[in-house]
């Protein structure tokens, strides 16, 4: 007897995960609605201090509320569930080409000595969710 492993369908536009940033081609950051109800940002906070590792690509953001804004942080619009933050002048800064790596990327959360909880993203090809 042949031995197989399906997998149903779970239907179209899902994914394995809704827990993610992503990297729109509108140079925008994407802050999925999972991600937004487990951090609170859509009640919490209103900016962000975004970061970048050029060494190890990886683009970290800290949430700041109104309290806590500072000099470079930028706006997170916010939508129902989700929401964005607009960051040209991060991407251009940083040499970041939006266009080639938009997606949606999994997220992890580091205790920053520097800059307390943060949430990044490894910008690579091979870090983007499937």
């Amino acid at each position: 007897m042949e031995n197989f492993d399906f997998k149903p369908f779970k239907g179209k536009g899902t994914k394995a995960t809704n827990y993610f940033i992503s990297i729109t081609k509108a140079n925008a950051l994407g802050l999925s609605a999972d991600f937004c109800k487990k951090n609170n940002v859509i009640d919490k906070y209103n900016f962000a201090l975004l970061l970048w590792d050029s060494n190890r690509r990886a683009l970290a953001i800290k949430l700041l509320d109104e309290k806590s804004k500072i000099k470079g942080s930028f706006a997170i619009t916010k939508g129902k569930t989700s929401a964005s933050i607009m960051a040209h002048s991060f991407f251009k800064d940083n040499k970041i080409d939006p266009k080639e790596f938009s997606d949606q990327y999994e997220v992890h959360e580091f205790e920053d000595p520097n800059f307390g909880l943060i949430y990044y993203i490894l910008v690579d090809d091979s870090k983007k969710l499937q």
